[in-house]
């Protein structure tokens, strides 16, 4: 019985200074102090229970108590407050449960507390109860704290000017049941103040606990005020910067199908903002856009596509689009939509910011006539293709991109005369305006006799084999002069955009690869890759 009473004790102790460690902060230089010291504590906590007959019970709490207190002290860091609170625990808890275990024992067999201690079999066996009782609630404790309640209790220990309340309460309780047990060395047996004694030790406990929990509630609306002022900034700074910029701004949860907010500056379109959002976008929201650009419009805002896009890795893109104010008369407006997974929160967010930009149309209209059309043709020069096809891969996955390379052209040059490979390369360059007439198809002439056309819009291959086929019938045309005949056809090579993220430079590579193996055929056919 010895061995466990000792090594109860023992574990008691290390158990206390797990408490502490969750509670103040830890010196990892004198981690293994703690251990020794238990097993010094243990050694003259052993001492203090057999010199019950010689020495008084308020002297061993107080020696305790000391004790605690100074290792505590030394052994952690952290504000003074703190410190003494959780070095007074220990002792409160134990003096608490001793006194109450004494009392009770006392009141049943009728004897004073005095008359127990005399006696040191029966108050050896009261000890060993108390430090079991003691034993299961520090187990608890520790449980508790590394399961549930460490954060909470770092938090609480760094508020230490709301822990003074708590520090005073600590000390008189202390104060209390030190007095108290002074009484204990009175051979008297008084049932009312043991009773009592029973009764203020369970509130006092109770008391100081509830200290604890209303500062904890408190910390928690402090944390909560101040989450919920940090969010009201966020949120209105994030609407102002997007507001400043946008005449419409949309936050949609995808995964509820709902808007979440929006801000629209423009009174000519009062949208249904209470639909869901799929809703909103096919009823309302689409209600004034161009019939030319509805399709694409409903298709590039589906939650569908925001999240196949995700998916691939783009977390923003943008649409441009007209909307009609009335017939024969619109407007250019740029959506850049912005997608986002909340992980923490499973919410998958996109905020829409939509911006009249039909001035930067107007604009870019007028500069773009000059600089970017090849002079010769009317097509699109090689450096605005470039430009305009990269510009489009940025934030789309669908498309097609088609070289034709026109067969015998030299001959024509080098046989006939340059006036006829001249008009050779501008009807070539006309019978493609014919065929890609669409605002989505980009038509350049990349020098020479070699001709770029990119379909934006996601194609069949089906489509793309008439589309090619049309290209060669429209091409195969004979020049002569005098006796001499050239024939010009067309060499395909198409590159296709297969639900992918890719660059113009690899797309490029795709399509003039299809071309080699249209050569190696023979020409006048195409190859899609």
């Amino acid at each position: 019985m010895i061995h466990l009473l000792f090594a109860l004790i023992f574990l008691n102790y290390i158990l206390f200074f797990e408490i502490i460690k969750d509670i103040l902060i830890d010196c990892d230089k004198k981690s293994i102090l703690k251990y020794l010291l238990a097993v010094v504590n243990t050694w003259g906590s052993y001492i203090l229970l057999n010199s019950a007959e010689r020495l008084p019970i308020w002297i061993s709490y107080l020696l305790l108590s000391i004790c605690t207190m100074i290792e505590v002290m030394w052994l952690f860091d952290g504000h003074k407050i703190n410190k003494i609170i959780c070095a007074l625990m220990l002792p409160i808890h134990f003096i608490i449960i001793n006194t109450m275990t004494l009392s009770i024992f006392a009141i049943i067999n009728v004897q004073s507390i005095f008359e127990i201690i005399s006696s040191i079999d029966t108050y050896l066996f009261i000890e060993e109860i108390s430090i079991i009782i003691a034993t299961i609630v520090n187990v608890i404790y520790c449980i508790m704290i590394k399961l549930f309640l460490k954060y909470h209790l770092k938090i609480l220990s760094s508020s230490s000017s709301r822990l003074k309340p708590v520090f005073v309460l600590v000390i008189v309780i202390f104060s209390w049941l030190f007095v108290n047990s002074l009484r204990f060395e009175i051979n008297n047996f008084d049932f009312v103040f043991y009773l009592a004694h029973i009764v203020l030790s369970i509130c006092s406990l109770g008391i100081i606990y509830s200290c604890y929990w209303i500062l904890y509630e408190y910390n928690e609306l402090d944390n909560m005020n101040l989450f919920q002022s940090t969010e009201m900034e966020k949120k209105e700074m994030y609407k102002k910067i997007l507001l400043g910029r946008s005449d419409t701004v949309i936050e949609v949860d995808l995964y509820l199908d709902k808007v979440n907010f929006y801000e629209n500056n423009n009174p000519v379109y009062p949208y249904n903002w209470n639909l869901p959002y799929s809703k909103l976008v096919k009823e309302s929201l689409s209600v004034n856009v161009y019939y030319l650009d509805r399709q694409k419009f409903i298709e590039r805002t589906s939650i569908e596509y925001m999240i196949q896009i995700h998916e691939n890795g783009i977390d923003m893109y943008e649409i441009e689009y007209r909307n009609e104010i009335f017939p024969g008369n619109y407007c250019w407006i740029r959506a850049i939509l912005h997608v986002k997974n909340k992980i923490t929160g499973n919410k998958f967010i996109t905020v829409i910011s939509m911006t009249d930009i039909t001035d930067e149309k107007e604009r870019e209209s007028i500069l773009l006539s000059k600089v970017e059309r090849d002079e010769f043709t009317g097509l699109y020069n090689k450096t605005t293709t470039i430009q305009l096809i990269t510009h489009y891969l940025r934030s789309n996955i669908v498309g097609a991109l088609i070289i034709v390379d026109l067969d015998n052209f030299k001959n024509v040059n080098d046989k006939i005369s340059h006036s006829v490979g001249d008009e050779a390369i501008k009807e070539a360059s006309r019978k493609l305006e014919q065929l890609f007439s669409s605002e989505y198809d980009i038509v350049g002439r990349f020098g020479g006799d070699e001709f770029i056309v990119f379909i934006k819009n996601e194609i069949e291959v089906i489509e793309l084999e008439h589309k090619c086929k049309a290209i060669g019938n429209l091409i195969d045309t004979t020049y002569k002069k005098d006796d001499i005949k050239v024939r010009v056809t067309a060499s395909i090579g198409v590159g296709i955009i297969k639900n992918e993220i890719i660059s113009y430079e690899a797309l490029f590579d795709r399509a003039d690869q299809a071309v080699y193996l249209s050569k190696e055929k023979g020409k006048n056919t195409f190859t899609i890759r």
